[in-house]
C-alpha cells in the first residue's frame, strides 16, 4: 500500500481495506516495522478559511472537496471541536 501511489480512498478500494486501516499502514502507524511510511502532511487549513467554512451553508462535502480536507475535518471546524481560538 505504501508504494501504491494514489489517493488513500483508491489504495483502500484496491487492497480491500477501510480508510482507516490504508491510512494507518500508509502513515506507519500499523506495521511501523515495513519501510516507506509517508509523513503526515501538515493541515491545509487556514484561519481564513475556517472562517468562511463556518459561514458557509453549502454541504460538507463539497467544502472537504474545495478545502482538500475530510468531511469530518469540515465537521469538526463548523463544531468548533477544531480550530478554537478562530472567532
Amino acid at each position: 500500500m505504501r508504494n501504491a501511489g494514489g489517493q488513500i480512498e483508491q489504495i483502500a478500494a484496491r487492497y480491500g481495506v477501510s480508510l482507516s486501516t490504508a491510512h494507518r499502514a500508509i502513515r506507519g502507524r500499523t506495521w511501523a516495522d515495513l519501510p516507506g511510511a509517508r509523513e503526515a502532511r501538515s493541515s491545509k487549513l487556514t484561519e481564513d478559511c475556517v472562517r468562511a467554512i463556518r459561514k458557509s451553508d453549502e454541504p460538507n462535502k463539497v467544502l472537504a472537496e474545495r478545502y482538500g480536507v475530510t468531511a469530518s475535518n469540515i465537521h469538526a471546524v463548523r463544531k468548533r471541536a477544531s480550530w478554537k481560538h478562530v472567532i
